[in-house]
């Protein structure tokens, strides 16, 4: 994935409804259009990711399937998000 400056971290190993993501630092509008995302779980995973807008206008991430550190495989997962002032907090599994 290219570099965008664009890196979310995670408190946890997974998301989940209010999950919060950070991003460091807060660039603006970066949600405005789709873009490739680079998530850091709390347990060092990093794993691809995209953040689009859906037909509603919903803030949407589209997780790739990961393996946690701890060896559990999370499949490919959608999830509708909010903007919050430091990031983005998770709202519901699309």
């Amino acid at each position: 994935m290219a570099d965008l400056g664009l890196t979310m971290h995670s408190a946890n190993t997974h998301l989940y409804p209010g999950a919060h993501l950070r991003t460091d630092p807060v660039a603006g509008d970066f949600w405005a259009s789709p873009r490739d995302l680079r998530l850091v779980f709390a347990d060092g995973v990093d794993v691809d990711a995209e953040l689009m807008q859906n037909t509603r206008g919903d803030l949407v991430i589209a997780v790739s399937s990961y393996r946690t550190a701890a060896g559990t495989i999370v499949g490919p997962k959608d999830w509708r998000a909010r903007p919050d002032g430091s990031g983005l907090t998770v709202i519901a599994r699309v």
